[in-house]
This record gives structure tokens, sequence and C-alpha cells, in this order.
């Protein structure tokens, strides 16, 4: 949804640029066969080439992530306190959480997998999404996020030690959040591409992570 606004944003921009070029230069533009034809000189190119080329670089650099790794899963390694947990993960372009305070990008779980870190006092507050608790002891944040079916709700999360992650023979070690849903009860998951921004390229063994 974001890169269709950006796209209709640029479109936008770019038709606006042109026009203002050609309103304070006062030479109007040529129409023939119902289309425009703008009388560019060589340097109104130029002049016109460079903010658009460095606006769409920078809008590349943003999106890339979510255009290249679209629907595409990966074997995602979550340590935390000498703890650790596998499981499969799917890139989804449509997730874009972040930790509001930090502005790390963050991987969704399912509420089940907390027991796998942490114990039976916080995995029943973290099922049953006891914030108020969970924020008490300090070890936690809240992630704010909002859906389609509903607004303004929030996940507890937590940043781990490492996470690793696993996609196309390549190994990347990124810097993100971990958040946990009671209502998500898929064991897949859910990554958002930013994270791949966040990151340490690494091509050997994972176990010297």
């Amino acid at each position: 949804g974001r890169i269709i606004i950006n796209f209709y944003i640029q479109t936008f921009l770019l038709g606006g640029l042109i026009s203002a070029i050609f309103y304070f230069s006062g030479r109007p533009a040529v129409m023939s066969n119902n289309i425009y034809y703008f009388p560019f000189s060589t340097m109104q190119l130029f002049i016109i080439a460079i903010p658009l080329v460095i606006t769409l670089a920078f809008y590349w650099k943003r999106s890339k992530n979510r255009l290249l790794s679209y629907g595409k899963y990966c074997r995602i390694t979550i340590c935390y306190n000498n703890k650790s947990v596998v499981v499969e993960g799917l890139i989804d372009s449509g997730c874009s959480l972040t930790d509001p305070l930090s502005g790390k990008p963050v991987v969704i779980l399912n509420a089940s997998f907390s027991s796998s870190f942490f114990n039976k006092e916080n995995v029943a507050l973290i099922k049953n999404n006891n914030l108020a608790s969970l924020l008490i002891s300090g070890n936690f944040r809240l992630i704010p996020f909002s859906t389609v079916s509903s607004q303004d709700n929030n996940m507890i999360g937590f940043l781990p030690d490492k996470c690793i992650v696993e996609i196309e023979e390549k190994t990347f070690l990124c810097d993100c959040v971990i958040a946990f849903s009671s209502s998500f009860s898929a064991k897949t998951a859910i990554i958002n591409p930013d994270i791949f921004s966040h990151y340490k390229y690494f091509g050997g063994n994972i176990n010297e992570l």
C-alpha cells in the first residue's frame, strides 16, 4: 500500500515540478493530438532529472526490501538469555511494525513461543496480554499496532540477544524486536521486510555468530 502511495506522490511531484518550471519561465507547452509537449532545453532536463533521481533512489532504498523479498520464507533463529528458538519465517510486505522506542523492525511470533524464553508467570501474562504487569518488570516494551478489523491495539515485545535470518543460502544477523501476539495462531513468524535494512551480512557458519 505504501509503495503505491509513494508512486502517486512522486507522479504528482514530477508533474507539479514540470508545470512550475514552465509557469515561471513563461514558456507555454504546445498541444498536439490532445497531448501536451514541453519544449525542454538540455539544461532544464538536467535540472529536473537531478532531484527526480535522488528522490527515486531514496524511495528505492526504502522499498526494495519489500519488493524483492515479498512472500519469501526464511529460517529465523532467535536467541535470548542463553536460550534459542528456530522457526520458519514469512517475509510479509504488509507488515510495517516498528518499535516506537528504537525504530527497529518487529518480528511477530505466536504467544506460545514465549515459553521458550520466559518463566511460567511471564508466559501466562503474555498469553493473557496483561501488558501492565509485564511492563512493570522492565524487560518488555509495548508495540502498538492496528489492522483492518481493529484499531489501536498493543503487543508485548522484547529485545533479543541475537536474531539470525537465513534465506537463499545467505545469513543475516539482524537488529530487531520480537513481539508476541495471542491472536496470531500461525506457527510461522511474520517478519517486517525492513529487517534487512538493520543487519550485518554473514556468509559463514551460523554457530560463529
